[in-house]
């Protein structure tokens, strides 16, 4: 009797699974996000090949957004008011290919051909985490540019890691399975106690619709691993053999949160002795969600600093 039970659970799951993964497969809801990831960008074909990115805004001066790993033009924020946000995909992710750019100076050196593709003088740099190295080797190789670098609770220093990637994350049916049934079981808010452990920035994050709706749409933004994996295995590589940082002479500011678990604080405390009158902002408490947890903070810290370097 065990025996028969044992053998009718275990139809029972792969029958579950065989579902669940037909739905995936070929449901409309798998494919539609899928055509909206692909609809939402533009390829610009450059001198050095063709670059996915987005540009968000209408007016004010460029900022060019460094994503951070793994992720893609769809992790650029929803607006910063008063810039207009260039937001490649780097080297490696989605529509981007490796071959264009593997190490971080190859990458500025793409990143300044897709600027001549679209007529682009002058940006301000913003690099994200695992954009760091990349925003660092453009802000030194193309200072006359550059109008100013911002690191935001960025990779900076060697970042030794194992190269491994979780099994979960690159498989695009596991993860988007795994979130679909704890979206639907827990909804963003099981989600939000696993990411944010304050509970006084989780609840900020929850109370505020918009908040709460980038916080999803950031979950999302690593799926599909598949479009994705190129980009991460290459970036695990070259932070793990970072060596010290390129020599930038263009007014920085460098933001990081005291409690950032992804990225230790101490890269942007080392950033700042090595980067001539950089200004260092270390927020207390912020995680590495800090853009969406400390969103005012961060943003008036941008705004004060760009108001008195863009004059």
């Amino acid at each position: 009797m065990k025996i028969f039970k044992g053998i009718l659970l275990v139809v029972l799951l792969c029958g579950i699974g065989l579902f669940a993964y037909s739905y995936y497969r070929f449901g409309q809801d798998h494919q539609e996000a899928l055509a909206v990831l692909e609809s939402s960008s533009i390829l610009a074909s450059t001198e050095a090949g063709p670059v996915e990115y987005i540009m968000k805004g209408n007016e004010g001066p460029i900022v060019l957004f460094l994503h951070g790993m793994p992720g893609g033009y769809d992790q650029a924020p929803d607006n910063l008011p008063g810039y207009r946000l260039l937001a490649p995909s780097r080297p490696g992710y989605l529509r981007t290919p490796l071959e264009l750019g593997e190490t971080p100076a190859e990458q500025a050196e793409l990143y300044a051909a897709l600027l001549d593709s679209l007529g682009i003088e002058h940006v301000i740099v913003l690099g994200v985490s695992g954009g760091g190295p990349s925003a660092l080797e453009f802000a030194a190789n193309f200072p006359e540019r550059t109008n100013a670098l911002i690191m935001m609770e960025a990779i900076s220093q060697r970042f030794p890691n194992n190269g491994e990637m979780s099994s979960l994350m690159t498989s695009d049916y596991l993860y988007w399975s795994m979130f679909k049934i704890l979206l639907g079981t827990q909804g963003v808010e099981g989600m939000a106690s696993m990411q944010i452990p304050n509970q006084e920035q989780r609840e900020d994050v929850l109370a505020n619709p918009q908040k709460s709706q980038r916080f999803e749409n950031l979950l999302w933004s690593v799926w599909p691993g598949s479009l994705r994996e190129t980009g991460w295995v290459n970036d695990l590589h070259q932070v793990n053999i970072l060596s010290t940082p390129p020599t930038v002479s263009i007014p920085t500011l460098i933001i990081h949160g005291s409690e950032d678990s992804t990225v230790p604080v101490e890269h942007s405390i080392q950033l700042a002795e090595q980067i001539p009158n950089a200004m260092l902002h270390v927020i207390d408490g912020a995680s590495h969600l800090m853009p969406l947890t400390h969103e005012r903070e961060v943003r008036d810290l941008m705004t004060e600093f760009l108001s008195r370097n863009l004059n």
